[in-house]
């Protein structure tokens, strides 16, 4: 099947894959969805303590290889775009014990509880992205996990507070450089964000990020300017992907990040 714009095939499929891969002292979850014209790629990892554990857990699992992506010059626009899509969708490791913490659906985000990749307080999250909807915060900072949870959302327009005794907000937005946008919006890398909040040797147990298509070039910055930060400093990665713009050269950027995130040691 020929598809000249990757949003037509997206529009038909509708799919939700959990995957898990192993890189290193690392071990990496993503869940994918595709639905609409939006990609959805949620990764998490953990390090383990001692090459006997990260052994014993690539045993317990089903693993796959991920497969390899390419851009030539022969390839049709659509075989690019399902070059890409299998890319990201192919299954590797599955998670089988993983819990909704949010609505069931859109605003819904969905947390690893297997053995080691379990969070349990006391557990600090970060959370980019909220719009008018607080349920994953709500739901992570409560029983059962009880998780310390930084919010941080320029667009909804509302003053720096604590909401609750685990759930703080922050007007700041993250981004690829420290600046104020044409939006009036305070925008800060990872990096500065862990500094200000003083948690610069602190352990991110889970970090969500969705962001309109920001988290490209937020992504670009932690892996170009502090490699290894993520790898060491983030125990779950969750993420949404927006891809509206899948000219080949567009198409290498997205994997050049993803690729990035792969030698960090997700999968």
């Amino acid at each position: 099947m020929y598809f000249t714009s990757l949003s037509k095939l997206l529009l038909s499929l509708i799919a939700a894959l959990l995957l898990i891969s192993l890189a290193g002292d690392i071990a990496a979850l993503l869940l994918i969805s595709l639905a609409g014209d939006i990609f959805r790629k949620r990764l998490n990892f953990e390090t383990f303590e001692s090459a006997k554990k990260r052994e014993i857990f690539r045993k317990s699992l089903n693993c796959r290889k991920t497969p390899s992506f390419t851009v030539e010059k022969h390839m049709s626009p659509g075989l690019k775009e399902m070059n890409f899509i299998n890319y990201i969708s192919t299954t590797t490791i599955t998670c089988e014990n993983s819990r909704r913490v949010g609505h069931k659906t859109d605003g819904g985000w969905d947390v690893c509880l297997d053995g080691s990749f379990n969070i349990k307080k006391p557990c600090l999250v970060y959370s980019f992205g909220i719009g008018s909807d607080w349920s994953f915060d709500n739901g992570i900072s409560r029983k059962p996990f009880e998780c310390n949870c930084h919010s941080f959302d320029p667009s909804i327009h509302q003053r720096t507070r604590k909401m609750s005794n685990r759930l703080s907000y922050y007007n700041i937005g993250i981004g690829g450089k420290d600046f104020i946008n044409m939006r009036k919006w305070h925008v800060q890398t990872l990096w500065s964000i862990k500094n200000m909040l003083g948690h610069q040797h602190a352990i991110l147990d889970y970090v969500k990020i969705d962001v309109e298509y920001s988290e490209w070039e937020s992504l670009t910055y932690v892996l170009t300017k502090h490699p290894g930060l993520l790898k060491k400093s983030v125990k779950q990665l969750s993420l949404e992907i927006h891809m509206l713009d899948f000219t080949p050269k567009q198409l290498l950027m997205y994997y050049s990040v993803l690729h990035g995130l792969e030698h960090e040691g997700f999968r």
